[in-house]
This record gives structure tokens, C-alpha cells and sequence, in this order.
């Protein structure tokens, strides 16, 4: 009786375990392949000034009111088409735009983007920081 309620069980674990999948690939979820974080900073103060570092996002010192960009080249030679995602945190966050999201980045193109702060005009004197997740994905029609 005790193998007969096992095998029950496992059954029925495998038998969620396929509609789950099935579900999930149908709904289009993507698996991840990489995330990348980027810290990114600026500084709000009465002048201007900028940082050449290239290991962050740096958009080194602005007035409140002003925009600040900065370019950034990503590819990728996994051989494969990739979804790329990029999501934004911290401070920065609600202050920051990319110039595309969501898109086929294909195995060893490169493409160029833009990230642009914009201060408000009410923004306090001070050091704001935050970061960039660029999240690569495989889409569900790659085999």
C-alpha cells in the first residue's frame, strides 16, 4: 500500500512539473543567461563637472534642473540571439532613461546605448546613487 501512495505522489509531482513548464514557456518566460550590475552616481550640486572612470555609470556633477548622458556598447558571442532587459535601482531609478529596452541582441552585434539622467529641478545638493541591471535571456523560440 505504502508503494502504491509513492508512486501516486510521484506522479503527480512530475505530472505539476510538466504543466508548469509548459505553462511558463507558453506565457513566454524566458530563462536568464546573464545579469550584469552597474553602479551608477551623481552629484547634484551649484556647478558642473564630469568623471571619466569607465568601471560605473559615473554622470559626475550637475545642477539641479540639468541631464547628463552616457554611452554604453554591449554585446555578447554566445552564439545565439539574446532578449535583452535592463532594469534600473536605487535612487537613480525614477531620474533615469535608456534609449532601448527589451530587445534581440544577436550573437557578436554590438549596440550602442544611451543612459540619460535628468535632475528635477527640486533635487537637493548630494551624492545620488543607484544601479543597472542588464539581464540577457534566451527567447523561448531559440532551440
Amino acid at each position: 500500500m505504502k508503494a502504491g501512495k509513492l508512486i501516486l505522489i510521484l506522479a503527480a509531482v512530475v505530472t505539476l512539473s510538466v504543466v508548469t513548464t509548459s505553462a511558463l514557456y507558453a506565457l513566454g518566460i524566458s530563462s536568464v543567461k546573464e545579469i550584469r550590475k552597474i553602479p551608477m552616481d551623481i552629484e547634484v550640486g551649484d556647478s558642473a563637472g564630469f568623471t571619466l572612470d569607465s568601471d560605473s555609470l559615473h554622470f559626475g556633477r550637475t545642477v539641479p534642473g540639468g541631464a547628463v548622458s552616457r554611452t554604453m556598447n554591449i554585446f555578447h558571442e554566445y552564439g545565439y540571439p539574446l532578449l535583452v532587459e535592463i532594469e534600473a535601482g536605487g535612487q537613480l531609478s525614477d531620474w533615469l532613461k535608456v534609449s532601448d529596452n527589451n530587445f534581440i541582441l544577436e550573437s557578436g552585434e554590438k549596440k550602442k546605448l544611451e543612459f540619460a539622467i535628468n535632475i528635477p529641478r527640486d533635487a537637493e545638493f548630494g551624492a545620488y546613487t543607484g544601479s543597472v541591471s542588464i539581464i540577457l535571456k534566451v527567447p523561448n523560440n531559440i532551440n
